[in-house]
């Protein structure tokens, strides 16, 4: 007799292959959101959407504010050699802060209202030397806090992914503890499925690289279409200057959204926190109030 035919077997491997597929990417999209829910990584994820837009177009159009400005004398070379230099110098030296890895909403609002005073500075200044210092600067602000978020980002991954064990030191400081992905997902367990992120040898280091991935990926395809668009608008002026100071201005006005955001966490944290005293001070005071009673022995008629 002949044998059957294997075009049914192909086809229930594609379906499995397919199955397999879509369940991994059903659950990396399920890790991405829940990682989207958490503080810290909200707060860098709102940094990035900024920040690194407006520094890659600052470094493409650096050279020409130089030109624009008359000056003949070429140096850019140096200068571009001496930020990368010196801002790697600064990352290096603040790797070992612990003060640099807390305070997440006040180091974010800091470096953005920061890079954008310093981008509308390179403005004002007509000689060379001044505009180098300024860019220096610029780079270095932008080289360091990118070390923090990477750090601060790595950490919380990490803490999910592991879901025990302490933190690195002045992770849990710069970030609320992390809790695991259900209950960032409210309490309810992301289906069981066969995927990369759960089932392989090491699970853990599987799950800390897949969701790292996910997440920074996401990250630069948001920022890559941030800066299409703010590149749209700034190429409506033809000088140079007036480019710059429309990034400078739009890292301020992120700023100040950033901080009245922060200021509404904080407010709502402190109220928080204000009705969690009164209700313990509450149960404290009827606790001293019941004592006598409870002490007090029952009369004999």
């Amino acid at each position: 007799a002949a044998p059957p035919p294997l075009l049914p077997q192909a086809g229930q491997q594609q379906s499995g292959a397919a199955a397999v597929i879509e369940g991994s990417l059903g659950a990396l999209l399920a890790d991405l959101r829940a990682l989207l829910r958490l503080r810290c990584i909200v707060w860098w994820t709102a940094w990035a959407l900024w920040m690194n837009p407006v520094h890659g177009l600052a470094m493409t159009y650096w050279q020409a504010l130089v030109r624009s400005k008359h000056i003949l004398s070429d140096h850019n070379g140096t200068l571009l050699a001496s930020m990368y230099l010196v801002a790697a110098f600064f990352t290096f030296a603040s790797g070992n802060a612990v003060s640099l890895q807390r305070r997440t909403s006040a180091i974010i609002v800091a470096s953005v209202l920061g890079a954008g005073l310093l981008l509308m500075q390179v403005v004002e200044e007509s000689r060379q030397w001044p505009i180098y210092f300024w860019l220096l600067l610029y780079q270095c602000l932008f080289e360091v806090t990118t070390a923090i978020s990477t750090f601060q980002v790595g950490a919380e991954v990490t803490q999910l992914s592991t879901k025990a064990g302490p933190s690195s030191p002045g992770a849990t400081a710069a970030c609320r503890p992390a809790e695991p992905i259900a209950a960032a997902n409210g309490g309810v367990s992301p289906p069981r499925r066969m995927s990369m992120l759960r089932g392989s040898s090491n699970g853990s280091a599987v799950r800390q690289t897949a969701r790292l991935t996910a997440l920074f990926s996401a990250t630069a395809i948001a920022s890559n279409a941030n800066e299409n668009v703010i590149l749209w608008v700034v190429n409506r002026w033809r000088s140079m200057d007036v480019r710059f100071f429309a990034l400078g201005s739009c890292l301020v006005t992120c700023s100040v959204a950033l901080g009245a955001a922060w200021c509404a966490e904080e407010w709502a944290s402190r109220r928080a926190a204000c009705g969690r005293g009164s209700c313990m001070a509450e149960k404290a005071c009827c606790e001293r109030l019941a004592a006598p009673l409870l002490l007090q022995e029952p009369s004999i008629d």
